[in-house]
């Protein structure tokens, strides 16, 4: 080692010989940076420094194959063990490592930027969607801005505001299928119904690996039937039962195509949520086992808890204060025309007094002086009714068009509502 460190001046040989914490190098172009480093690594080698805990990170690839072979040439065959290339080099070898600690294959393939266009493309075409709304480089967009959020799939389909401002713009199927990974006991916890096949067994080893239950709506999507479905190939398994069609998001959106598939590794990154179902006796005992027990098994897990009910009711917050909002100023304006309307009478009354008083001397009977009064404001309110019925019918259907399950706005409501007037 002496031999090369005498081959450097004073300047360049301090950061090399360099021990005790960190060590920053500026440098100017020509000054034999790319040598320095090149010696300090080979320095803390014969130092008896593990290859292995080394991490050199180049501008490019060629500059580490070049610096990983002077390496070499000193410590000998040693440095082809090091961790040297550039940040995406280095970081997917990482992934290969280690990546199945994170739920990741090892022999995952990495799409650059085009790749990643070509695939959106083909799949925005195989579903048939527009082009000119699902644009692939809009969509592709998108689906990079929730992984930079670090928003997992799962993670957007638990999201309504996600799922509801995609399908403001248009693009409600961004994801055709949706997933779900869940465990032996979900269809018996949720009494969701299989129509046919079975459900997930510990008696059968690869349910945990290659198996599907799929929905109705997955199964007529797929252009099969519930009885011939079973067995099918479905992505890397089979189908291996069909459940009936239930809700999964908002009852504003129709039941999309559904498969569940049954993940048995423990690890943080499959856990999404964790369901219960528990005696209401006691809740805060059962929450408090229940937290020291995942504390216990997955300490790095973090506990959040709700109920169900409280989960359902967020996803309608903006319809209850959308409805409560409408009566209030509903009220309002029945209010206000009815103050008008008292008025509109009451000076009506005032400037026909000697009228009704005259009438009612030549024998006219209350209900005719009643009618008398009502029958040109009776005219009025049918010309309203009339200029308001079409277009509360419009507007009522086109805040109904957004929901998958409506009800229908007959005449009935109408004439019933113009009655009661």
């Amino acid at each position: 080692m002496e031999k090369y460190l005498s081959q450097l001046n004073e300047a360049q040989k301090a950061p090399v010989l360099h021990k005790e914490g960190p060590l920053m190098v500026i440098a100017g172009a020509g000054s034999g940076k790319t040598r320095v480093l090149t010696f300090r690594i080979a320095y803390l080698m014969d130092q008896g420094v593990d290859a292995f805990n080394i991490l050199a990170l180049t501008f490019t690839n060629k500059a580490a194959r070049e610096m990983k072979k002077r390496i070499s040439e000193i410590v000998g065959a040693e440095a082809k063990n090091l961790w040297m290339g550039t940040f995406h080099s280095v970081f997917a070898k990482l992934l290969r490592y280690d990546g199945s600690k994170l739920g990741y294959p090892s022999n995952f393939t990495i799409y650059d930027t085009q790749d990643s266009q070509r695939l959106i493309s083909s799949i925005i075409k195989e579903m048939a969607l527009d082009k000119d709304i699902y644009k692939y480089k809009q969509v592709q967009n998108r689906i990079s801005s929730f992984k930079n959020s670090l928003i997992t799939v799962k993670a957007y389909l638990q999201n309504p505001e996600l799922m509801e401002a995609d399908a403001m713009a248009k693009r409600p199927r961004m994801g055709e299928i949706y997933q779900n990974y869940v465990d032996y006991d979900f269809l018996d916890l949720f009494e969701i119904d299989l129509l046919t096949g079975r459900n997930f067994s510990p008696a059968f080893p690869r349910d945990s690996s290659d198996s599907y239950i799929l929905n109705e709506s997955a199964v007529k999507k797929l252009g099969w039937d519930n009885a011939s479905a079973i067995g099918k190939s479905f992505a890397d398994g089979k189908v291996i039962g069909v459940m009936k069609d239930f809700h999964f998001l908002r009852l504003d959106f129709a039941i999309e195509p559904l498969y569940l598939t049954f993940h048995n590794k423990r690890t943080m990154s499959y856990f999404g949520n964790i369901v219960l179902k528990m005696n209401m006796e006691n809740p805060e005992n059962t929450i408090a086992y229940v937290q020291n027990t995942l504390k216990t098994v997955m300490p790095q897990l973090p506990f959040e808890h709700r109920y169900l009910d409280e989960s359902f009711n967020q996803l309608y917050q903006a319809e209850k204060r959308f409805g409560a909002a409408f009566n209030i100023f509903t009220l309002i304006a029945l209010f206000i025309a009815c103050i008008g309307l008292f008025g509109l009478v009451t000076h009506s009354v005032l400037l026909r007094t000697k009228e009704i008083g005259i009438r009612k001397v030549l024998g006219a009977s209350i209900p005719n002086l009643v009618y008398l009064l009502c029958k040109d404001f009776g005219l009025l309110i049918l010309i309203a009714f009339l200029i308001a019925t079409p277009l509360s019918w419009y507007f009522m259907n086109q805040w109904l068009s957004d929901f998958a399950y409506a009800t229908s706005v007959g005449l009935g409501v109408f004439l019933f509502a113009g009655a009661l007037i």
